[in-house]
């Protein structure tokens, strides 16, 4: 999988091998999205303003740590947020599911627990969006909702769409799977409602920032280090996110020269995993893979959380858009 990860963001010739299945795929794709502009098959739609954060490649975008810092925006602008997700790589045998301070990672998606831990509003995973939207709605008081990723499902009506483009890698060849990165066609961009861009800059109208923040002990959270107080002593950097060089590149950039390890995103740790290292020897890790290595409680595992920095070109047009919905309930906040 890593090779041809690879292959997709450079001009292999090995890819053209695979522009018949790419075209059968995005045949597929528009056969199922038809049925529902049709009628054959019908979209839920939501009583609050449903807000889906995606993106249109296979890969980490940023769009977790986005979700969450629009989500307590919305908690300072006085809305009541919650969040559906698909639980990707839980194996949930009851859903909906409703996520809390013990769920298990493994069951209801590493990302999903990641959301509610960093923010401590309702969250709810389920294959079906609608079926997750319901139980939230009828559980707590939501005045708008978020949904971490959802670009691609069409049985739910969005009332407004965001994708989030890694600013770094951005849509490699522009092809679709499997020959490209592409989950659709670019042409989807013409009608999303907002395109923010993940690269730490300020050329784009709409970009976030990924800031890395003080890593903290996995065992003991009150044992913080700055990135500047990492030890000289070598150390290691583990990430299972969709891209990892982001993470790897934060203590390159410092002058670091960790060993480094990436697994598969959404990959489940076993202890077997940390053999690379003994307990004298720092691990960090990213937060989405902290939440599941929390049950082997090494004391010489740390995390490195960052915070979404988003700008206020989007902040601004974001709120704007949001209140001029349809809803009774948000024209009562504004008055």
């Amino acid at each position: 999988m890593k090779l041809i990860v690879k292959f997709w963001y450079s001009k292999n010739p090995f890819l053209f091998l695979l522009l018949p299945f790419s075209y059968f795929y995005q045949f597929c794709f528009w056969v199922h999205k038809l049925s529902y502009i049709l009628g054959f098959k019908k979209r839920y739609s939501s009583p609050v303003p449903l807000i889906v954060v995606g993106n249109l490649t296979v890969g980490g975008t940023g769009k977790t740590p986005f979700t969450i810092a629009l989500a307590k925006l919305l908690s300072e602008k006085g809305y009541t947020p919650g969040v559906v997700s698909r639980g990707y790589k839980g194996k949930i045998k009851k859903h909906p599911q409703i996520v809390t301070a013990q769920s298990d990672p493994a069951v209801v998606g590493d990302e999903a627990v990641l959301i509610f831990n960093k923010t401590n509003y309702p969250v709810v995973v389920a294959p079906q969006r609608a079926a997750a939207i319901k139980l939230l709605l009828a559980n707590y008081n939501c005045d708008v909702i978020i949904s971490d990723d959802g670009l691609q499902h069409h049985a739910i009506n969005k009332d407004i769409e965001i994708v989030i483009v890694d600013g770094e890698r951005k849509f490699g060849n522009g092809w679709c799977l499997p020959a490209g990165p592409l989950r659709e066609p670019l042409r989807k961009l013409s009608k999303v409602d907002f395109i923010v861009y993940n690269d730490n800059s300020n050329v784009h109208r709409y970009s976030m920032s990924l800031l890395p923040q003080k890593v903290y002990n996995l065992v003991n959270p009150t044992l913080q280090k700055s990135l500047s107080q990492l030890p000289k002593t070598p150390f290691h950097v583990v990430a299972a996110i969709g891209h990892p060089e982001r993470f790897f590149n934060t203590f390159r950039n410092l002058g670091y020269s960790p060993t480094l390890h990436s697994f598969a995103d959404h990959h489940k740790f076993i202890d077997k995993d940390f053999d690379f290292c003994d307990v004298s020897e720092m691990v960090i890790m990213t937060e989405k893979d902290a939440v599941k290595c929390s049950y082997l409680k090494r004391s010489n595992f740390w995390v490195l959380p960052v915070a979404s920095e988003i700008s206020a070109h989007f902040l601004k047009d974001f709120l704007i858009k949001l209140r001029r919905l349809d809803s009774p309930t948000l024209k009562t906040l504004e008055k």
